[in-house]
């Protein structure tokens, strides 16, 4: 497969939704969520019943396409710091580490992205949820007009555009 045509499938870990994406090359050709069907259940079992849909996902993918053709691209998390927020890390950590750790099993190349990295999309600071959807729907406006995917797909999108290189320029382009 030539470079131009390599995928790139981009991950926003969640516990309860998870944000995907792929590229072929810095085409965008799809987003959507994978939600748990255990929402009330503990973190533990929505991050399984969610890794379990990727899982299946990522083993379809590759009855297809080799896994040295698809890179994949997983959001760590943020700066978890401030007081309160670092419960946060241990549920958002261990989603993360099962989309990794599925990814692995698969045989696919993993590119661990920082929040902290690409929430900045081309600034000083990271910018507000609000805004960074409002920033990826005007880079990828074809795809997001068509269907709107919300703020996990959008993220998605975020991680693997940083990861590829393209959204920073893109957006800096535009200002």
């Amino acid at each position: 497969m030539r470079r131009s045509q390599k995928l790139t499938f981009g991950v926003d870990p969640g516990t309860q939704v998870t944000g995907v994406c792929l590229f072929r090359g810095h085409k965008l050709v799809d987003a959507s969520t994978i939600r748990s069907t255990k929402s009330k259940s503990s973190f533990i079992i929505r991050t399984l019943n969610i890794a379990e849909s990727f899982s299946e996902y990522m083993r379809e993918l590759r009855g297809r396409i080799s896994p040295r053709d698809i890179d994949v691209a997983i959001e760590t998390p943020g700066n978890q710091s401030r007081p309160g927020r670092a419960r946060s890390l241990i549920p958002i950590g261990c989603s993360m580490g099962m989309m990794v750790h599925t990814a692995y099993s698969e045989g696919y190349k993993i590119h661990l992205v920082p929040a902290t990295e690409w929430t900045r999309m081309g600034t000083s600071r990271g910018i507000a949820k609000e805004e960074r959807m409002q920033t990826i729907r005007r880079v990828f406006p074809d795809y997001l007009l068509e269907a709107d995917k919300g703020l996990d797909a959008c993220d998605a999108i975020g991680v693997a555009s940083h990861w590829l290189g393209i959204l920073p320029d893109m957006v800096m382009e535009d200002e």
